[in-house]
């Protein structure tokens, strides 16, 4: 598993907000819909607006929350963004702070096999309560650990957490906090599906870099070029020291340029062991 893709459901591959839509079926809309902007913007915990919400609703029968699947809003581009990330090699996972009950069939129709979802818990038919196990940052550190490069796709501040294990961030949406801790923003599932057929440049914040027709993640210190350089397929440093370690945490790497004279911080017998190619260019 070379790649690994994180993507969040509601809001980012869906436009539903399943919480809404029950609430809806007891007149409580807005309320739900204030619960979740707040802990989509960070201003409530993700545990506590599941259990506000979730008093909202108990009591519905499970056949009116498994209604809610014959009216899923696909956001423009989602099919596009799988059929993308399994052209550039990226295996998938829906991971969300959702409920399986609905996950489990989105990602059946979006030809994704993997889930990681919270759990609604029914008795005699009748919905009475939730387990909220999902940690989306432990997961991503979990596959970062696997010998992953991990990208993760997200529009809510529940995002940040995954945002910050991963080795590239992508963020969907103009909400501020989550746009502050991405690598890169996007407007459309369709332009994220456009970018991840680009190469994955890893850049020391201090570069001076030219036009690159890519993915152009920074990293400013050495745990974030560790935490990063799994997603790189170009690794363009100035006085880092590039050794065998780093070179071990980088399956997709297939470049370093060293930006000043020579290449004496990269160990070349490594990398050339590794099939990585080694250049360097003067400063501009």
């Amino acid at each position: 598993m070379a790649k690994m893709c994180l993507i969040d459901l509601e809001g980012t591959l869906v436009g539903n907000e399943f919480f809404i839509e029950l609430a809806r079926l007891r007149g409580k809309e807005s309320t739900a819909q204030e619960f979740t902007e707040l802990a989509m913007s960070g201003s409530m915990g993700l545990e506590v607006a599941i259990q506000k919400r979730l008093g909202l609703v108990k009591g519905l029968p499970k056949q009116d929350v498994e209604a809610l699947l014959s009216n899923v809003k696909f956001n423009e581009g989602a099919f596009e963004l799988v059929a993308s990330l399994k052209g550039a090699g990226f295996e998938i996972a829906i991971v969300t702070g959702g409920f399986s009950v609905f996950a489990d069939e989105i990602a059946r129709r979006l030809g994704i096999s993997r889930v990681f979802a919270n759990e609604l818990i029914f008795n005699d038919g009748v919905l009475e309560g939730a387990n909220a196990t999902v940690k989306k940052g432990m997961l991503a550190k979990m596959f970062a650990e696997n010998g992953a490069g991990v990208l993760a796709i997200g529009d809510g501040a529940n995002d940040i957490e995954m945002f910050m294990e991963s080795s590239a961030a992508f963020a969907l949406g103009s909400r501020s906090a989550v746009v502050k801790n991405a690598d890169l923003s996007f407007s459309s599932l369709s332009e994220i599906a456009s970018a991840v057929k680009k190469p994955f440049y890893l850049a020391t914040s201090d570069c001076s870099l030219p036009r690159l027709k890519g993915n152009v993640i920074h990293f400013s210190d050495s745990k974030g070029l560790e935490r990063k350089i799994g997603i790189a397929d170009v690794l363009i440093v100035r006085n880092q020291k590039i050794d065998s370690a780093i070179m071990d945490k980088a399956p997709n790497l297939r470049l370093i340029i060293r930006q000043g004279i020579g290449v004496d911080n990269i160990d070349q017998a490594y990398a050339t062991h590794k099939g990585i190619a080694v250049f360097n260019t003067p400063l501009s």
